[in-house]
């Protein structure tokens, strides 16, 4: 089982999202795709191809990704879905070349050009080939992991086994147990892909590889 971390973390493996499936699942991995902790020398493309070298040694289990780490793991079992049974998409970073580089002039990037051509070239809403369970915050904007109507979107054109979208901005945190399924189910559906351990006791739907989206109560906390 591997974690990706959000964009700009230069110690993942202290990331609280790491320490918490860390504390569930001793063996979990953690990769940077910030060369030397510096994120201006991040190149996605590089980085993809790293970890499916890794995966083609022994394909992992589940991928679980935060915001950019996100995207990361859509993109990767889009490439290559032999190398891994399933993915946790936690506030994906979809659309990212579009919200972060498209409309703004090339003097104000706070990337490399380089960077930047590469995210343009790739999928900027990754086609799903494996099972996925989709959690975003209905407060996230495009100043986070992306506003909401552009994750419901994809979601709509995709089959994910789960959407939830709980009353939160862009925070790993605040989105995961708050009527979406906990540390614990998360965990257990990233080892096993057993749906029955995960709650779904306050969604509206409840339906394995549909489109259709699964709308958290207003008044979880």
């Amino acid at each position: 089982m591997l974690f990706l971390h959000g964009f700009g973390n230069s110690h993942p493996e202290r990331d609280s999202i790491a320490v918490e499936f860390r504390a569930r699942v001793p063996e979990l991995l953690v990769r940077s795709y910030h060369p030397d902790g510096d994120w201006r020398k991040t190149r996605l493309p590089a980085f993809l191809d790293e970890l499916r070298a890794e995966a083609s040694e022994r394909p992992f289990t589940a991928i679980v990704g935060f915001s950019v780490g996100g995207l990361i793991a859509a993109l990767f079992q889009d490439r290559w879905p032999e190398l891994v049974s399933r993915v946790i998409l936690l506030a994906p970073a979809v659309d990212n070349y579009e919200r972060n580089f498209q409309h703004v002039p090339e003097s104000k990037w706070f990337m490399p050009a380089a960077y930047v051509m590469e995210l343009a070239a790739l999928p900027a809403r990754p086609r799903l080939k494996v099972p996925a369970l989709l959690i975003h915050g209905r407060l996230d904007t495009d100043g986070g992991g992306g506003a909401l109507w552009r994750v419901q979107k994809w979601a709509e054109t995709q089959r994910f086994e789960r959407v939830f979208y709980p009353d939160a901005g862009h925070s790993g945190m605040d989105i995961v147990g708050r009527g979406s399924p906990g540390w614990d189910e998360l965990a257990t559906w990233a080892l096993t892909g057993d749906l029955n351990n995960t709650r779904d006791e306050h969604s509206h739907v409840s339906v394995q590889w549909s489109s259709e989206v699964v709308e958290v109560a207003s008044d979880m906390h």
